[in-house]
């Protein structure tokens, strides 16, 4: 390319840009995106595109998106302008639309799955295979051999789906085949009733079997064509097919089982029991009434007779015993005898007497001592009694020897009676006895004796009052009495007294103990004087008078003596005075030496003349 412009310039000769368009060839599906390349490095593109085409997007770069048409059959003209320094190329490139390619189907994998829980059928999530095509993405779509949609449950057995794809241009897959197995994997049911339990009494008595009546049993199955059988075993051996109705069982446990099996095979099973029991107790005839019998001398037993009983049982007896058989020695007291029958099946009855042996035999004492003689110990009102223990024995044994005392009991002052009494183990009672007196030697001791008492009379009194503290006695068994000739306080005479205390105990044991009291009369006489004449007048014959006086005298115990005394010598009255004054001596004695004393004088006068 040469430039028009005429000034003198530098000129670049370039070489001519190339147009060239990258990219599909084709044929292309139907809606394909396509994308076409330029060269690199121009200054500017422009593409264009003509027939069942268009172009997506900007036209202006160095690339370009096509999107084919939807038909089945066609061509577009896709063309590149481009510009490079002024200079520019084209170019184009015709494609053809079509899609003669069948899409494929992918491989199925078979189903096989079990019945739902109480159904002849399953749910099966079908999973839709995946379907590949050249141009376009295309689903496959199933059809069930049983006509039902694909999300309905299947029933049991083989059932097939048919997948087919067709793409846009009617291109048809090779259709697939897929198997959906359902299987019945789930056994019936079968409940039998409930265990059975009866008695030989309930139809009648007297035999060992019973006509029972078995509920029915329930059965069932998620699919129909179920059936039912019936065996026996234990104490029936016996097979049947349905209900088992009414049947005659004999006493034992017999085992019922039921068997349901379905169309698939399944089977279940259940069981029920019936048991007769043999409820009839055997019976038992000819049972003796009570028997009583005394205990053979000297021993504790005795042989006791009768006639045996029978038993007999609707199933039969097994066993018949005793505990005690005729003939048999029995211990005193009362025996039971009883008698038990056990049938077969465990039943028993019993029925019984007794057989009571009775002790009348006494116990035995021997060994009693005599009766026993012994003194009090000394300051006690008892005594320590020993002796050998005597022995008791008894047919049937001894149950208690007891006492009323026993060696080494103290024992009181007194006769005491020591009873031995032997009872066995039947009430049979012996006593046997002996006396132990013990005798109280022992006298009462007295306490508290006082001194020989002193004491003087009381003024104007021939008595005295002493005083002295209580005595007291004691006695190892007693003081019955304390006495005494005097008591503290009392009068007492003049003189020495003796006091006597006497203790006497209960058994007649007697202590005295004494002492003096002494009263002293320490009180003297009281002399009266007589009364005297101022004078007498001597007699006419001589030079004398005689005169008597007397003179009294008191005392609180008594006067003994009165005694008149002139001078020396001791003188009576009447008494010759002479003439003149003569002193009389007055001298007064009591009982107890106790002495009194005064004088008078008598006067005489000589009155006669010579």
């Amino acid at each position: 390319c040469i430039s028009p412009n005429r000034a003198k310039i530098d000129v670049n000769v370039n070489a001519n840009p190339v147009a060239e368009i990258t990219g599909p060839d084709g044929p292309a599906c139907p809606n394909a995106e396509l994308t076409y390349n330029g060269p690199a490095d121009m200054d500017a593109y422009e593409w264009t595109v003509s027939g069942d085409a268009s172009i997506s997007g900007s036209n202006t770069g160095s690339s370009v998106t096509v999107i084919a048409a939807a038909d089945c059959e066609g061509s577009f003209t896709v063309s590149l302008k481009i510009t490079k320094s002024g200079c520019t190329d084209e170019t184009s490139k015709t494609v053809t639309i079509e899609d003669k390619t069948a899409p494929v189907i992918a491989s199925t994998t078979d189903i096989s799955v079990n019945t739902n829980s109480g159904s002849c059928t399953a749910l099966v999530t079908v999973t839709t295979p995946s379907v590949s095509d050249n141009c376009a993405t295309v689903s496959a779509t199933g059809t069930r051999s049983d006509g039902l949609a694909l999300n309905d449950p299947f029933p049991k057995g083989e059932t097939t789906i048919t997948w087919n794809a067709t793409d846009a241009c009617q291109n048809s897959a090779t259709p697939v085949i897929q198997k959906v197995t359902v299987i019945d994997n789930i056994a019936p049911t079968v409940t039998a009733a409930a265990d059975v339990t009866t008695t030989t009494s309930v139809d009648d008595t007297g035999d060992c079997d019973v006509a029972v009546v078995i509920p029915n049993a329930t059965f069932g199955d998620n699919c129909t064509g179920s059936t039912l059988a019936w065996a026996m075993t234990g104490a029936v051996t016996n097979s049947g097919s349905g209900q088992v109705g009414t049947y005659t069982f004999p006493i034992g446990t017999t085992t019922i089982t039921y068997t349901v099996t379905d169309a698939a095979n399944n089977t279940a099973t259940d069981v029920m029991t019936v048991t007769v029991t043999d409820d009839e107790n055997p019976t038992i005839t000819g049972i003796p009434d009570n028997i009583m019998i005394d205990s053979e001398t000297g021993v504790c037993s005795a042989i006791a007779l009768w006639e045996l009983p029978e038993p007999s049982d609707n199933c039969g007896i097994q066993s018949f015993s005793s505990n005690w058989f005729s003939g048999d020695r029995f211990p005193r007291g009362t025996t039971t005898v009883t008698y038990t029958a056990v049938d077969y099946s465990g039943n028993s009855h019993s029925a019984s007497f007794t057989v009571t042996v009775q002790d009348k035999e006494k116990p035995t004492i021997t060994g009693m001592p005599e009766n026993i003689v012994v003194n009090n110990l000394d300051d006690y009102c008892s005594a320590i009694v020993t002796w050998a223990l005597p022995v008791a024995n008894d047919n049937c044994g001894v149950k208690t020897l007891t006492s009323t005392l026993y060696p080494g009991d103290p024992f009181p002052v007194g006769i005491t009676t020591v009873v031995y009494t032997a009872e066995d183990f039947d009430g049979n009672v012996q006593t046997a006895s002996f006396s132990v007196e013990v005798k109280d030697n022992q006298q009462p001791i007295i306490s508290g004796i006082p001194g020989n008492i002193t004491i003087s009379n009381e003024p104007g009194t021939c008595t005295g009052r002493p005083t002295w503290n209580n005595l007291t006695a004691n006695d190892n068994c007693g003081v019955k009495s304390l006495t005494s000739t005097h008591y503290p306080n009392d009068l007492f005479s003049v003189g020495t007294t003796t006091v006597v205390y006497t203790a006497e105990d209960f058994y007649g044991n007697i202590q005295t103990a004494s002492f003096t009291v002494t009263v002293t009369d320490d009180e003297n006489p009281v002399l009266t004087l007589p009364t005297v004449a101022a004078s007498y007048t001597a007699d006419q014959d001589g030079c004398l008078a005689a005169l008597s006086f007397t003179a009294t005298a008191a005392d609180n115990c008594g006067v003994q003596s009165i005694v008149y005394s002139v001078g020396q010598n001791q003188i009576s009255f009447p008494y010759n005075f002479p003439v003149g004054t003569t002193t009389v001596n007055v001298l007064v004695t009591d009982i107890h030496g106790n002495t009194d004393s005064d004088s008078f004088d008598v006067v005489v006068e000589d009155n006669t003349n010579p």
